[in-house]
This record gives C-alpha cells, sequence and structure tokens, in this order.
C-alpha cells in the first residue's frame, strides 16, 4: 500500500492487528522463549524492518487498546485490567500526542478520532471492560492505577 492508501486504513479497528502473532508471542514468553516483536513507526503507518528482542520474565505484560479484544489471549492472562477515561481526555492527549510525537496536524487526528478511534472504541472496546478482573481510571494519578492493579497480581512482583 502506499502511504496514503495506509493513512485511509481504520488502524483502530482490532482486525489491524496482527493478532495471530501477537498471541504467538505471549505464549512463547509465558513459556519461557524469547521473541523478536515487530515495532510500528506510526509516523508512516509501517512496520520498521528491525524488530525488538523481548526476553521472557516472571511477569508478561500485554499492553494495547485491544488487550482485552481477543479470547486466545484473555484466556492466558491471569489478570486483565481496563484503563477507564472520559472520551475528551483520551481526544486531549491523542491530540498532543500525535501533533508533538508523530508530525499529525490538530484537525487530522480530531478528525480520525471521530471517524475511527470513538467509534471503534464504542464497539470493541468499551464493552471488553466487563472481563476485566481490575478497572483503574485513567485520570487519577498513576501511581494509584499502578497500585491498585498491583494488588490483583497472582505473584509478588519484584
Amino acid at each position: 500500500m502506499t502511504y496514503e492508501e495506509r493513512c485511509e486504513v481504520n488502524f483502530d479497528h482490532p482486525d489491524s492487528i496482527d493478532s495471530p502473532l501477537l498471541i504467538e508471542h505471549v505464549r512463547a514468553l509465558l513459556a519461557g522463549q524469547p521473541v523478536d516483536a515487530p515495532r510500528y513507526d506510526f509516523t508512516r503507518h509501517a512496520r520498521f524492518p528491525t524488530s525488538e528482542r523481548v526476553e521472557p520474565r516472571s511477569v508478561v505484560i500485554v499492553e494495547g487498546l485491544f488487550a482485552l479484544c481477543y479470547p486466545e489471549l484473555t484466556d492466558v492472562c491471569d489478570v486483565r485490567a481496563f484503563v477507564d477515561a472520559p472520551e475528551q481526555v483520551c481526544l486531549d492527549r491523542r491530540v498532543y500526542r500525535d501533533v508533538h510525537e508523530r508530525g499529525r496536524t490538530p484537525g487530522e487526528v480530531i478528525g480520525r478520532f471521530h471517524g475511527h478511534v470513538a467509534p471503534m472504541y464504542r464497539q470493541h472496546v468499551l464493552p471488553r471492560r466487563a472481563q476485566a478482573t481490575v478497572v483503574v481510571s485513567g485520570v487519577e494519578p498513576i501511581d494509584l492505577g499502578a497500585r491498585a492493579l498491583l494488588e490483583t497480581l497472582p505473584v509478588a512482583v519484584p
């Protein structure tokens, strides 16, 4: 795809994620095997040609908007966290990030938010809140959410 074509793709749909690879990598990490995870260039809507080596640890954290959307993934999770924040807070944070880190214009970000992000969030992400074992606030200080999450872990984190 050309860059212009990639700009039209709805990357805010769960199908935009290579979920089979993600699930394969999480299973490998849980089995104690390292993985070479793809790296993504958000400014070009494309993967970098190089990957990042991820070594297994006693706790594997899968972070992402769609982390609770794939049953094959949630089935292997001991803890499922949902970070809850009002849409306006999400939009404000996204505008700041995408303008400063990804070279987007505010209008571009706002248009994509209302056309892709918010509808996909309401359809695919928000319903998964019910599957979470812990819901943390996305507006309170991060240490409060981290503490609530750590209290739900089945193992002690060093």
